[in-house]
């Protein structure tokens, strides 16, 4: 008892000396002295989600922390902070990104086993960024020339109704030819005028009816990757016998370009929109990897435990018939183990369904979060171009 209050003095004495620090960075080395003080793994993880980090997670970094037995899970809350060393010698290339500043460097992390077909709903939202984000782009640069035309003949108006002004002040006779000849022109520019702002109108509605139909089809697409994913978590290999089996997934933080016009800039919270469900994956991939780190754990410790016992078996072959009492003894061992491992092997299988079924769930969510933000994109939209047209 004496000593376990020795480690926790121990251990509150170095978490307030590095909360006294918060003017200063957090580093693996901070998060080696807490474990080694023995502080709880969410006392760990308060400290870094309430720091300044700057942590090393490459992979002779992590094995470090791994040997001076810092958690799981502890490691998998730094990975989820921003600022991060990363190794990418195996790192997926992330996507093109254009017009879209402040990119930020890849963030590497992993999915094991049956977590790692969310790898295809990462790749799926960064596509569906890519793809929305030409779109924009095409858009403001026609809406762009559009107002640029608009002006340049708004200025033509302006700059003829004042030479007519001048001209007809100048003289009280009736119009000359000239006059007549600046008035005709003036005509036909406001015609001109008025035939930009009502094709920008309707080039408004056209937007407004491709954006519904990028919806639906948003819509449609999420809910076949999702089934597939489904179907890829739900059959994957359980056998924790394989190992972590891990996959290196790339996460791209994107910031949005806030110069878009102000006609189409709702059009933008699509693309956050589909940044936040690739953060929330990361957080899906995070909170499962761990079920799969400890059934691997457990069936390696079971697997380490039977080998002596079958080489022990076929040692006592040579002779059954002496050895008849040690060989049922150990045959009894070996299946109590492989049955230990069966049942590992179950859960496994279990929890990959699970997680399908959560993701059915969420499938059916988020295609109706789609629907719901276009049609308020979709109002927004509409409601620049009617009520804020000012050409």
């Amino acid at each position: 008892m004496k000593k376990r209050l020795t480690v926790i003095i121990t251990g509150l004495l170095i978490l307030g000396l590095i909360q006294a620090q918060t003017g200063e960075t957090l580093t693996n080395t901070d998060i080696v002295k807490m474990a080694n003080a023995k502080l709880s793994n969410e006392l760990i993880i308060d400290v870094i989600q309430s720091s300044t980090v700057l942590f090393d997670l490459s992979t002779s970094a992590i094995k470090n922390l791994e040997n001076e037995k810092v958690s799981s899970q502890v490691i998998e809350a730094m990975k989820l902070t921003k600022d991060v060393k990363t190794d990418t010698s195996d790192a997926i290339p992330p996507p093109a990104v254009k017009k879209i500043e402040g990119v930020q460097p890849g963030q590497i992390f992993e999915a094991l086993n049956y977590v790692s077909p969310l790898k295809d709903l990462v790749t799926f939202y960064q596509n569906e960024v890519k793809e929305l984000d030409g779109t924009i782009t095409d858009w403001d640069n026609n809406i762009r020339q559009a107002i640029k035309n608009a002006n340049e003949i708004s200025e033509q108006i302006l700059q003829l109704e004042s030479e007519l002004r001048e001209k007809k002040n100048a003289d009280s006779r009736g119009y000359s030819s000239e006059i007549l000849s600046l008035q005709k022109k003036l005509v036909e520019y406001r015609a001109n005028h008025k035939e930009l702002k009502t094709k920008f109108l309707s080039e408004g509605q056209n937007l407004t009816k491709k954006l519904t139909e990028i919806s639906s089809e948003t819509a449609r697409s999420l809910s076949k990757k999702y089934d597939e994913v489904c179907q890829l978590v739900k059959s994957a290999n359980t056998d924790p016998g394989i190992g972590e089996n891990a996959l290196s997934i790339t996460i791209t933080r994107l910031d949005i370009n806030d110069n878009t016009t102000g006609y189409i800039v709702p059009a933008t919270e699509m693309l956050i929109w589909h940044q936040n469900e690739i953060n929330e994956i990361q957080k899906l991939v995070v909170q499962w990897n761990p079920r799969v780190k400890e059934i691997v754990r457990k069936d390696a410790e079971l697997k380490t435990k039977l080998q002596p016992i079958v080489s022990k078996l076929e040692e006592y072959k040579s002779d059954s018939k002496k050895y008849k009492t040690e060989i049922a003894s150990l045959k009894k061992q070996r299946d109590d183990i492989e049955k230990e491992r069966k049942h590992l092997a179950d859960q496994m299988e279990n929890d990959s369904k699970e997680l399908s079924d959560y993701l059915k769930k969420k499938s059916t969510e988020i295609q109706s979060s789609v629907k719901e933000r276009f049609t308020d994109i979709i109002g927004n939209i509409n409601y620049s171009y009617q009520e804020k047209l000012n050409l």
